[in-house]
């Protein structure tokens, strides 16, 4: 099975969809993203729409746009690519206490649950940046300290080996 590795063109895909959620940040426009790992992610990318596009800004502005037919759903990204758009994710059910984390969020933490993707988000109320893997949702994060945890858990780390700060909600009961 292919895995999202980091080559120099996965670096480049990669530094683009942060500068895009950025934007997106600025604009307060909400985001979900999934990126493919090991595990397939097609009984998901069925549930949206077939892309095959590289990222880009202009891309992802127009997919996330709220009056765009896409905007409610997630992306997936596999190898660089937006593989699917409008994407329904499970829904996490564990109980969570943060009135910050919204739907976007708790999809984020179902499909990180579920399989072994990472789950970038935009919120669109606050325009805060957070990612999730494992069901571990790391919420208001600066664009380098995402960028960090990006590169972190996909060379083989994860969060479970740094000391968890104030940023990182273990969400749950």
């Amino acid at each position: 099975q292919r895995l999202f590795q980091l080559s120099r063109t996965d670096d480049e895909s990669l530094d683009r969809l942060i500068e895009s959620m950025v934007e997106l940040s600025h604009k307060r426009v909400g985001a979900l993203i999934a990126l493919k790992r090991g595990i397939d992610l097609k009984p998901f990318a069925e549930t949206g729409v077939e892309i095959d596009a590289k990222i880009s800004s202009e891309l992802l502005n127009t997919i996330f746009h709220p009056k765009t037919p896409l905007h409610d759903g997630g992306i997936i990204v596999d190898q660089g690519l937006i593989t699917a758009a409008g994407c329904v994710f499970p829904v996490s059910q564990r109980e969570v206490r943060d009135r910050a984390v919204g739907l976007r969020h708790r999809a984020a933490m179902g499909i990180t649950e579920e399989t072994d993707a990472i789950a970038l988000v935009v919120s669109e109320e606050t325009g805060a940046l957070s990612i999730c893997f494992k069901g571990k949702l790391a919420h208001d994060l600066e664009p380098e300290a995402l960028r960090v945890k990006l590169d972190r858990i996909l060379t083989g780390g994860t969060d479970d080996d740094e000391e968890r700060d104030d940023n990182t909600r273990e969400l749950g009961a």
